[in-house]
């Protein structure tokens, strides 16, 4: 499973990450995370053919909205 997540403040990026692994812990589930700290980075490796199962998007971050890179993402085949 491969899983984005995208917020610009580091350290509530840290600690979500951490909560995923804490979670993920006594799941026999392989899992991939991977951080961004923006919306622009995300779209443009979704954009290259790298795709993600899950994908956490904050809400207000400096460059994109995370409601304008969740309607990129459906317009680029994301349900």
């Amino acid at each position: 499973m491969r899983i984005a997540v995208c917020d610009d403040s580091s350290l509530d990026r840290e600690l979500f990450v951490a909560l995923l692994h804490h979670y993920f812990v006594n799941k026999p589930i392989s899992k991939e995370i991977i951080q961004y700290e923006n919306g622009v980075d995300l779209l443009h490796d979704v954009e290259d053919d790298m795709w993600f199962d899950i994908v956490f998007l904050d809400i207000y971050m400096n460059d994109l909205l995370g409601i304008d890179v969740a309607h990129k993402l459906r317009s680029l085949g994301y349900r």
